[in-house]
């Protein structure tokens, strides 16, 4: 918990491990019609290339382990560095 007795927080007054954060993807649109896989699929995607392709942050970041989000990297034929082979514009997201 920060506190401040008076005025404004600002970056500044934050630690430097969040100070080092900063938003780096875009918040992810899709059609409705989207399945939870590929959903799940480009969640990932955007996950590791936000950081940078380090497994251990984007895990934590989605809630799973490291050897999970493997698994998952291997099931939708994903690189590690979270790039697509051949990428489909099809399933609806921007």
């Amino acid at each position: 918990m920060i506190a401040r007795r008076r005025g404004y927080l600002r970056t500044e007054n934050l630690p430097a491990t969040v100070r080092r954060f900063k938003r780096e993807s875009e918040p992810m649109t899709f059609n409705v019609e989207t399945s939870l896989a590929e959903l799940q699929r480009e969640a990932t995607i955007r996950t590791l290339r936000a950081t940078g392709g380090n497994h251990r942050r984007a895990a934590r970041i989605l809630g799973t382990s490291p050897n999970t989000l493997h698994k998952t990297l291997a099931k939708y034929g994903v690189e590690a560095d979270g790039t697509n082979p051949e990428p489909d514009r099809s399933n609806g997201f921007r």
